[in-house]
């Protein structure tokens, strides 16, 4: 059952990086108990992926506690709209009746959820949208299942980084752009005093390190990026602004070699996005990097997540519905079986006080039987009597 363990286990992975992040339940801010990264290079084609999660999961006994796990953002798409409800249940009516809009896919061929993220003035809302097809989010849970692993949810990266952002934000700026380096892409999120105003995502395969012989493509490749999610947002902005600042983080890289490299191009400040690290109240120690997308997880797993979102696929909802079955079995068949024994002991109960109760008549029948056979010869003697007279 989620959230019913001790420790829970923040997992990503992908065709390249495996990364857990351990934390202790029950405690005031996020207490890490161990991080671990392993890099490689699988195809989850060959089954080769599965292999490798599947070891890693032995390795480090995901097992022993819950796991939640995240679908990253380049494999999905993500908006903020703006809807004319601030009811959540009509909202999310409203977001999937306009799902087609934003992707080319038939309704029921998606994974939708969203987020109220601000109520305006005007009775409007300003509103996360998540939309995700199902065969990326049914292959993500087939190999967690290949590795023995039941999610206790599955969540968006976009949600879990704008958790982790606005819960401990930077006090240098009010407009400021958060850039994740993902093993398999990056993401770009801009926050404008306190409120998620753009999110953007992109597919690319790099060395986010910045090292070895391929360092200068990876330098450029990050530069027209994060330039053109620059551009993008200061289109989108309401007052056509752009951002004041940029904070770099990643799940598995340093990012430190990226921050200068980004100052230098783009001249926008540019630093690793440590402010977050107010929201591990113990265990720093284990961390090497910056995971804000793993920590915003743990926030999610913790209930205290700012942007609560869950992606959840049929077969996932499905073996939750056997789970609640089997549960509900056990506990009414246990009721029954108590009632039965209840009523068994009643009835027990009911036949000794009646075989006590027959015992007792015979001994009374017993006793009163030569008084009743004296009487009957008696009379049988005065009968004698009167006849003679």
């Amino acid at each position: 059952m989620p959230g019913s363990r001790n420790t829970y286990t923040v997992l990503q992975f992908d065709e390249h990086v495996i990364t857990a992040l351990r934390c202790r339940r029950g405690v005031q801010g996020v207490e890490v108990l161990g991080y671990a990264v392993e890099r490689g290079e699988w195809k989850a084609s060959e089954a080769s992926l599965g292999a490798a999660l599947k070891a890693f999961a032995e390795q480090y006994a995901l097992d022993e506690s819950d796991v939640y796990t995240i679908l990253p953002r380049h494999e999905m798409t993500t908006r903020v709209v703006t809807l004319p409800s601030q009811d959540e249940d009509e909202v999310k009516r409203m977001v999937r009746l306009s799902a087609e809009e934003y992707v080319p896919y038939r309704v029921e061929e998606l994974v939708i959820d969203s987020a109220i993220l601000n109520a305006l003035p005007d009775g409007q809302s300003q509103v996360l949208v998540v939309l995700a097809h199902k065969d990326v989010v049914e292959n993500h849970v087939q190999f967690l299942r290949q590795a023995g692993i039941q999610p206790a949810k599955v969540l968006a990266s976009t949600a879990c980084l704008a958790s982790a952002v606005l819960a401990a934000p930077p006090k240098e700026h009010a407009r400021y752009a958060v850039v994740n380096l993902a093993s398999a892409g990056l993401e770009v999120l801009v926050v404008n005093n306190g409120r998620l105003d753009f999110g953007r995502g992109v597919a690319t395969v790099q060395d986010w390190t910045m090292t070895g012989p391929n360092a200068g493509h990876v330098g450029e490749e990050l530069i027209i990026e994060v330039r053109g999610s620059l551009a993008a947002y200061k289109r989108d902005s309401e007052d056509g602004e752009g951002v004041e600042a940029i904070y770099l983080c990643s799940d598995w890289a340093d990012v430190t070699a990226a921050c200068a490299k980004i100052e230098e191009s783009l001249t926008y400040p540019c630093a690793p996005a440590s402010f977050a690290q107010a929201l591990v109240k113990k265990g720093g120690e284990h961390l090497e990097c910056l995971p804000l997308v793993s920590i915003g997880a743990a926030l999610a797993a913790q209930g205290r997540a700012a942007v609560t979102m869950e992606l959840i696929p049929e077969s996932l909802r499905n073996a939750r519905a056997r789970q609640g079955l089997q549960r509900n079995l056990v506990r009414y068949g246990g009721l029954a079986a108590a009632v039965l024994i209840a009523l068994s002991g009643v009835y027990s109960q009911q036949i000794l006080m009646r075989s006590a109760y027959i015992n007792e008549l015979r001994e009374e029948v017993d006793a009163i039987r030569p008084v009743a056979e004296n009487v009957i010869e008696k009379q049988r003697q005065l009968g004698i009597l009167q006849r003679q007279v």
